[in-house]
């Protein structure tokens, strides 16, 4: 995997990490109102939870697969997707377990 220097100091890298940077603010703000009424909004835990899985198991392939262990310590990159794991379980455990409800007056 040689990745040549001259592609890494692009203006690429530089829009891609913005773009990363939008779509993370974003997701923050959803679940900020998705923790006002989580039983309304369970979708939104559900992605959350996803996306905890996802980042692990990706985090799994880079060692694995990827060899990122050269550019990476590996401890650390387990221990990334151990915590991901233990959040995503954190979550599925203390999300609601019914639908809304509608209030009768």
């Amino acid at each position: 995997m040689n990745v040549p220097l001259l592609i890494l100091n692009t203006g690429f890298v530089v829009a891609l990490l913005k773009g990363i940077g939008i779509v993370a603010l974003a997701f923050a703000y959803l679940l900020w109102a998705a923790s006002r009424d989580p039983v309304r909004n369970i979708a939104v835990v559900d992605t959350l939870v996803f996306m905890l899985l996802a980042a692990a198991l990706l985090n799994v392939y880079a060692i694995v697969s990827l060899h990122l262990g050269a550019l990476y310590p590996e401890p650390y990159l387990m221990a990334r997707a151990v915590l991901q794991v233990i959040l995503a379980v954190a979550v599925i455990v203390l999300r609601p377990r019914h639908g809304a409800r509608a209030t009768q007056a």
